[in-house]
This record gives C-alpha cells, sequence and structure tokens, in this order.
C-alpha cells in the first residue's frame, strides 16, 4: 500500500459528509391518513411509487392492498399488527419491519421497509391527521445464495434499529423561514431541545461550525424547489456534542398542488457512522501495519534491530486493528439485538406474548436470567409479566417475582424505577447479609443465590409520562458481568417495550368500548308470524373482536318483514359507530314499506349527506308470508354478495340480483329489486363475506363451496342449528360473520 492511498483512505475516513450509500441516504415514503375518513389523503413520490395505480383520497386499506404491504415473511399482517390501521386509529407505530410489493414483473423479492405512525394532535393544522413513513431498508439478497440471503437478512435488521430512533418534524412552508411547528419526543430525545424551544424555529439551530456547506445548500435547495431530498450531516445536540443526522425532508401539497408543509424524518445514526468508521480505520490500520512489516524485512539485512522495532510497531498497529474491529463488530451485534428487539415487539398487541419474545432474545445472549413485572394502575409493582431462566428454572423465577413486589422499600433500584428513576447498574452484586431482613427478603435472598446473580441491570418499561412495569437483567452461572454498553442496550429496549404497553393498553380500551358498544347495537331476534329465524355474529378471532358487520329483522307495519345484511369496512369503534347508524337509518328508510331499491336509495342519499360511513355494503329484503302458502321475497344490494337459499324440495342456490355500488357511492343509477317465491320449509339465508371468503382465495370459488357445505345439510334442517353448523365449520376465518336465517313455515 502506498502513502498515497493511506491518505486517501485516511481522508475518505474523516470526510465531513458521508460517502453516498454509507448509511442508506434513500428518501422515505410518507402518508398523511385524515383520521376521521381513514383515508389517505398526501403521498409524497415514494409512497406513490409504492401504490401508482391508486387515485387519492384513498382509505388505509386500499392503499395498503395496492402496495402489497405483507410482514417480513410475505404473509398478509393482521388487524392488530398493521400499522396503518393502527395510525388510522390515532394510535403511534413505534415501528414495525414490514415488506411491500416490488414494480418489477420479474422478480418475486418484496422491497423491505420500516413503517412509522404518529398521530399529529398537536399539529397545527394537522390536528385530525396521522403522519405515516415508510422508510426503505436496503436489501442485497439479489447477490444470490444463501450466504446473500443471510447478510441481507441481517442488514435489514440492523438499518431496521437505526430506523427506530426516528425524529419527526413538521415546517410550515408558507410562513417565512419555514419554522418549525411540530416535533415529535424522539427529537428533542435526540437533540436536547424541548419542543417549546424548537417549535417557531427554523431547524438550522442544529448546525455548527463543522456542518458541511455543501449538504446544507443541498437542503436549502430542495425544499426552495418543493422537492425531496435526503441528506447525512453533523449537527449538535443542545450540550454541544455532535451527532451524525440522516434528513429526509418530504414536502405536503394540498388540493391544489401547492406545498403547505415539509415533514422531516430525522435519524441519530452516530453509532452505524462510528462502526462503519471503526471498520474502515481497522482496514487501513491492518495495511499501515502490513507496509510496516514489509519493509521492515526489506531493511532487516542493514540493521536486524531496526527490523525487530518496526516489526514490533507494526504487531501494535495490528492488536490495533484488530481491536477497532472487534469493537466495531459489537457495536453491530447490539444494533442487531435491537432491531430483533423492535421487530418482536411491533409483532403483536399482546402484553405477555410481546415481552415473553422480548426475553427470548436477550436470555442467554445479554443475560442468563430475567423478570419483567407490570404496575397496577396505583403505580405498583404487580403480577410478574415475564420470567426467563438459560437453564430453566421457572418455578423458582415465578416464586422470585411474585416476593419481589412485597420486598420493595424506599432505596432499592426497582422502587426508584417506579418513582422515575433511571436505569441502574450493579455491576458487582453480593447478597446482602441475612440479619434484619424480613422472612420474604430472606426468601429473595435465598432463590436469587439458588438461581446466580453476580451482576444486574434494573431498567423501567415507561413512556414519557409513567412507569408501566420494571425489567431486571441478571448474570450468574455464565460468570460475565454487565458493562455500560449492557446498560445502554438494556435501556433502550425498555423504552421500546414501555411504548408497546402503552399502546396496547389504549388498544385494548378501545377495543372493549367497541365490543361494548356493538353488542349494545345489535338486536335481538323477533318472533314473527310465518317464519322460523336464527342469527349469529361471529367476530375473527381473539385479538379482534369488534367489526362492522351487522343484521337486522322486524316487522313492517303493513304485515310484511324487513330483512337487513351489511358490512361497514373496519373493525374499531368507528365501524361499530357506523353500523348502528346504518341500522337506524334502514328502519327509518324502511319503515313506510316502500320497495327495497327505495329504501336503499334512501339511505344513498341520508349516507352522502351525513358522511355515515367510509364504505358500506347491504342488502335490504321485503318477505310477505301467507299462512302455509310460502312468501314472496323481493331484495335490493348495494354491492353486497347474493344471498343464499335451501329449498325443501332441491339442491342449494344462490339467489342472485343486481350487485350495485356500495351505500354511498355517488354514481347516480336507479337502483332495482329482485323477487321470488319461496315455498314453505324454504330457508333464505342472509351473510356477510367472513362466511365464505378465504385468503387469497377466489370468491366464485368460495361462494361454491359454501353451496357444497349446505349440500349436507338436510331440507328442513332448523335454521339455529344451521347457523351453528355453518359458523363452525371453518375456523381458519379472518374476518367476522354476521349470518341470519329464515325458514318459511
Amino acid at each position: 500500500m502506498t502513502a498515497e492511498m493511506v491518505r486517501g483512505g485516511l481522508a475518505a475516513a474523516t470526510a465531513g459528509v458521508l460517502a453516498p450509500g454509507e448509511v442508506g441516504e434513500d428518501p422515505a415514503a410518507v402518508l398523511l391518513v385524515d383520521l376521521a375518513t381513514r383515508r389517505v389523503v398526501h403521498a409524497n413520490d415514494l409512497a406513490r411509487q409504492l401504490a401508482p395505480a391508486l387515485a387519492l383520497p384513498a382509505l388505509v386499506d386500499h392503499w395498503s392492498d395496492a402496495a402489497g404491504l405483507r410482514d417480513l415473511d410475505g404473509e398478509e399482517l393482521s388487524e392488530t399488527a398493521h400499522p396503518l390501521s393502527l395510525a388510522a386509529q390515532g394510535l403511534p407505530v413505534p415501528g414495525q419491519a414490514v415488506t411491500a410489493r416490488r414494480a418489477s414483473d420479474v422478480s418475486a423479492r418484496r422491497e423491505p421497509l420500516f413503517a412509522i405512525g404518529l398521530p399529529l394532535s398537536e399539529a397545527p393544522g394537522l390536528g385530525e391527521h396521522a403522519l405515516v413513513v415508510l422508510i426503505p431498508l436496503h436489501d442485497e439478497s439479489a447477490a444470490g445464495g444463501a450466504t446473500a440471503l443471510a447478510r441481507s437478512q441481517a442488514r435489514v435488521r440492523e438499518q431496521a434499529v437505526l430506523a427506530t430512533g426516528t425524529s419527526f418534524t413538521v415546517a410550515d412552508a408558507r410562513a417565512e423561514d419555514s419554522p418549525l411547528v411540530w416535533v415529535n419526543p424522539a427529537f428533542t430525545a435526540v437533540t436536547g431541545y424541548s419542543a417549546a424551544e424548537s417549535v417557531g424555529r427554523n431547524c438550522r439551530f442544529l448546525q455548527g461550525p463543522d456542518t458541511d456547506p455543501a449538504a446544507v445548500g443541498l437542503l436549502r435547495e430542495a425544499i426552495a424547489a418543493g422537492r425531496e431530498v435526503a441528506v447525512t450531516l453533523l449537527n449538535h445536540r443542545k450540550d454541544g456534542t455532535a451527532f451524525w443526522n440522516h434528513v429526509a425532508l418530504s414536502p405536503v401539497r394540498d388540493g391544489r398542488g401547492e406545498v403547505t408543509h415539509v415533514v422531516g424524518v430525522q435519524s441519530d445514526v452516530t453509532a452505524r457512522v462510528e462502526a462503519d468508521r471503526a471498520r474502515q480505520a481497522a482496514l487501513l490500520a491492518e495495511g499501515v501495519a502490513r507496509a510496516g512489516a514489509e519493509r521492515a524485512g526489506r531493511a532487516a539485512e542493514a540493521s536486524r534491530r531496526e527490523a525487530e522495532q518496526a516489526g514490533a510497531a507494526a504487531a501494535a498497529a495490528l492488536r490495533e486493528a484488530q481491536l477497532a474491529r472487534a469493537d466495531a463488530e459489537r457495536a453491530n451485534a447490539r444494533l442487531t439485538l435491537l432491531a430483533e428487539g423492535s421487530h418482536v415487539l411491533a409483532a403483536t398487541l399482546d402484553t405477555d406474548e410481546a415481552l415473553d419474545r422480548l426475553l427470548g432474545l436477550i436470555v442467554p445472549t445479554v443475560a442468563d436470567w430475567a423478570v419483567v413485572n407490570l404496575a397496577d394502575e396505583r403505580g405498583r409493582l404487580g403480577r410478574p409479566a415475564v420470567v426467563r431462566h438459560r437453564d430453566g428454572h421457572e418455578a423458582l423465577l415465578r416464586r422470585y417475582a411474585e416476593l419481589v413486589p412485597a420486598t420493595l422499600a424506599p432505596g432499592t433500584p426497582l422502587h426508584d424505577l417506579l418513582q422515575g428513576g433511571p436505569p441502574r447498574a450493579w455491576p458487582d452484586f453480593s447478597p446482602p447479609p441475612v440479619e434484619g431482613l424480613t422472612e420474604g427478603q430472606r426468601e429473595v435472598r435465598s432463590i436469587s443465590m439458588a438461581l446466580g446473580a453476580t451482576s444486574l441491570l434494573f431498567v423501567p418499561l415507561a413512556t414519557e409520562r409513567e412507569v408501566l412495569g420494571t425489567m431486571m437483567l441478571v448474570q450468574g452461572s455464565s460468570g460475565r458481568g454487565f458493562d455500560d454498553d449492557d446498560l445502554e442496550v438494556a435501556a433502550d429496549l425498555g423504552r421500546r417495550a414501555g411504548l408497546v404497553l402503552d399502546n396496547a393498553r389504549l388498544y385494548g380500551r378501545q377495543q372493549r368500548t367497541a365490543l361494548a358498544l356493538q353488542r349494545s347495537l345489535l338486536p335481538r331476534l323477533p318472533t314473527l308470524p310465518g317464519v322460523r329465524l336464527a342469527a349469529r355474529y361471529h367476530p375473527a378471532g381473539h385479538d379482534r373482536q369488534v367489526g362492522g358487520d351487522w343484521w337486522d329483522v322486524f316487522a313492517l307495519p303493513d304485515g310484511a318483514i324487513a330483512l337487513a345484511i351489511g358490512d361497514v369496512m373496519g373493525h374499531d369503534i368507528a365501524a361499530a359507530a357506523a353500523m348502528g347508524q346504518l341500522r337506524s337509518v334502514l328502519r327509518t328508510c324502511a319503515w313506510n314499506g316502500d320497495e327495497p331499491a327505495t329504501v336503499l336509495e334512501r339511505m344513498d342519499q341520508l349516507v352522502q349527506g351525513f358522511e355515515m360511513a367510509q364504505l358500506a355494503t347491504c342488502v335490504y329484503a321485503r318477505l310477505s308470508t301467507g299462512a302455509g302458502r310460502g312468501a314472496q321475497l323481493r331484495w335490493a344490494s348495494a354491492g353486497h354478495l347474493p344471498l343464499a337459499l335451501l329449498p325443501a324440495d332441491g339442491p342449494a342456490r344462490l339467489l342472485s340480483a343486481p350487485a350495485g355500488v356500495p351505500l354511498g357511492v355517488p354514481v347516480g343509477e336507479r337502483r332495482t329489486h329482485t323477487e321470488v317465491d319461496l315455498a314453505p320449509g324454504d330457508t333464505l339465508l342472509l351473510f356477510t363475506d367472513g362466511l365464505v371468503e378465504t385468503r387469497g382465495g377466489d370468491i366464485e370459488d368460495d361462494l361454491a363451496r359454501l353451496l357444497r357445505d349446505l349440500a349436507g345439510h338436510r331440507p328442513g334442517t332448523p335454521p339455529e342449528v344451521l347457523v351453528d353448523r355453518l359458523v363452525s365449520e371453518r375456523s381458519d376465518r379472518t374476518d367476522d360473520v354476521a349470518l341470519l336465517a329464515v325458514q318459511v313455515l
């Protein structure tokens, strides 16, 4: 290696601006979601590339389908794990790795992204919106082979953890000097500036004398031109310390195409930069060392003493290079652990499951055993949530975790955490003397000795508002100890776990409220002459008990029977409330005894006028019965599935009618109705798509399977038996089911 090569390499390693691609300078996909309508109302250029055929505004579910969002394995995301669905409910999404469909038709590979969602409740002019940012994670698996794939997956996880520390800002592009109008807590944590100190100022206050002017110029030019830009530059915190900041700016435009705001996505990538530089320095040092060794060898004949000295210097340089490389590898290992932790925490809103997965990563990689306790509503440690030991010992761990809350005393680490204290390390732990301990404290001491405890870490699971729990990590039988780096990693995992716990608690509260609302809105089956009725509502799963599926049946003043089935898109309070509104509107519109098509047209007008639902389908039918003489059915459909008929004397069949468009869609076409005569013993089925649809299946095939299922039931089967069998025959449903069966007497 020549001196010029060494000098050139050192210059590259110490430049004020990163070389392109060193951390990844791609812009992020930015979406603005209207919480009231659950619609994506703005998408920047990269977001439009992910869903190029979709016009805005568009429902978040439609945008997700158009972009082909899936999990890292390419499987569909559940409602509770879908970042867009959570963001549209006003819930923060701290970070979740997903994949999107690629535009290329020649590759089956998917684009890895990291999704972050933030409600903008405190941003002027954007208070009823949420920001969703999809950060590209470079995928290098195209190189081919298992080794390349493994390297790519590790790289994606490493980039994901960088994304989880992301800061967000919103600047007012219409005001002079484009001042910040909103910053998220991560921005204040990274920079040290409070929101009050940041809002109202241009974010150039983060720059310093060593910030590269060329990078600043790129930002200034992009803002003036209203285009997206992404650079990495050196910024400074409030305390004066420098950090590497990856900044991506995206303009937000109004309906006229004018830029109203600029969204900033900023990531502290200092750890990654330092790791890259450590690797670079290691390679340079190795080159210097080898060059020194070669020179020493050539000079050996002239002076053995000089050769030995040069060799010793080269060996020392080589050792330093190896130490630098080891430091870089440890830094990468910490990044990988944080990325894995973020992924497992974001994958579920079930608290125990998320924490159990987290401890599965920590034990035995970081600690020999660990205990997580959750705080109750009064801020006191309650039940043990999760325990894990590298050698099992679950019974001992459970007993230990149960005893800890009762043995807390002021001044102890866990007590201090609950009072808002910082994370704490106890690197050289030894059990306290037995004298003066209570019976419970003695048992805790005994169990600690049995499990092995020589080095401890205590970290809170907290949000900005409160402490939700504590996590204790312990080294014992392995003989390892904790250092400051371990404490930093554990504290970071604790913060991420605190956000997940807070999200899960908020989501659970919303679900309980929505479930109570929905149950109060579903009707009770009446007893009506000439028919036998049965109905069922079946939620898709234990984690998603609320939906917009509904049914109704009631007697009309003229003696006919009104039947209805409908489906409002969504699985939240808004869907349940919209379902209740539609049911009330239908009863009002149907009460005069008008034809089904007329009833649906009146509903169209009201749904459009009052903006009751985002997207809803419905079938409304009138059943006129005659004692023992059968009945006449008239029905109209607003974008809903056909009805099914199980005749008393023939095979099951579908009753099709013009499907029409969903309720509230302004197309200007008149709706029509269809009629059919029913015989005594015939059973009519009205159902929502959850009864028949399969993931990735064709609806025609799904309906054909329903007819095959009905063929296995004898004509005249009691309707309550029929609906129970139809609902229970398939346990793999991914959507809610509403089912109404009407048997003519």
